[in-house]
């Protein structure tokens, strides 16, 4: 019986997956320019502010929060996943 060791890896870690597909560079590109919207109204940003609200993204999307930066990039990626199809 094989055993498919990639079933609990990230996306990006899977056997298959390309970061040369398209819906992956519009994803990215949505979530950069969320921080970017962000950063011009929020000079205080740290690159490790970002990095913890990302972290928080991959462990739970749907997970409502207070944090404006995580709405923001939640919002974001919602609407473009709801036009994309």
């Amino acid at each position: 019986m094989d055993i498919d060791d990639s079933a609990g890896l990230p996306p990006a870690k899977r056997p298959g997956t390309s970061w040369g597909d398209e819906r992956y560079h519009l994803l990215l590109s949505t979530i950069e320019a969320a921080i970017s919207r962000f950063y011009r109204e929020h000079s205080e940003l740290t690159d490790g502010q970002v990095l913890l609200v990302l972290d928080g993204l991959i462990q739970d999307l749907e997970r409502e929060g207070e944090d404006p930066l995580r709405t923001l990039i939640r919002d974001s990626v919602r609407f473009q996943l709801s036009v994309a199809e």
